[in-house]
C-alpha cells in the first residue's frame, strides 16, 4: 500500500513547500481537465490534507494566473480542517 504523499505524488499532485509553519500538507493539483471547456492541464486545485480530511482552499484557471495565492493558503493552513 502507497504511503500518503507517495499516494498524492503517484496522482500527479504536487507538495507546495515553502509555506513556514501550516497544519498538514498542502498539495496542488495540476492534472485537471475540463470536457466541457476542451482543454488538458488547465484548471489547478489547492487543497490542505490533515488526519485523512480535506480542505480545498483555491480552484483557479491556469490562463489568468500563473501561480496560487500564498496569502489565502496561509489564511486557512494555520487551522485543522
Amino acid at each position: 500500500m502507497l504511503e500518503e504523499k507517495e499516494f498524492y505524488r503517484y496522482q500527479g499532485f504536487v507538495e507546495i513547500s515553502g509555506l513556514g509553519k501550516v497544519v498538514g500538507n498542502v498539495y496542488k493539483a495540476r492534472k485537471v481537465h475540463c470536457k466541457s471547456l476542451h482543454c488538458k492541464d488547465k484548471f489547478r486545485v489547492i487543497f490542505q490534507v490533515f488526519n485523512k480530511k480535506v480542505r480545498v482552499i483555491e480552484v483557479y484557471y491556469k490562463g489568468n494566473r500563473e501561480n496560487e495565492d500564498r496569502q489565502r493558503i496561509l489564511k486557512y493552513c494555520q487551522t485543522p480542517p
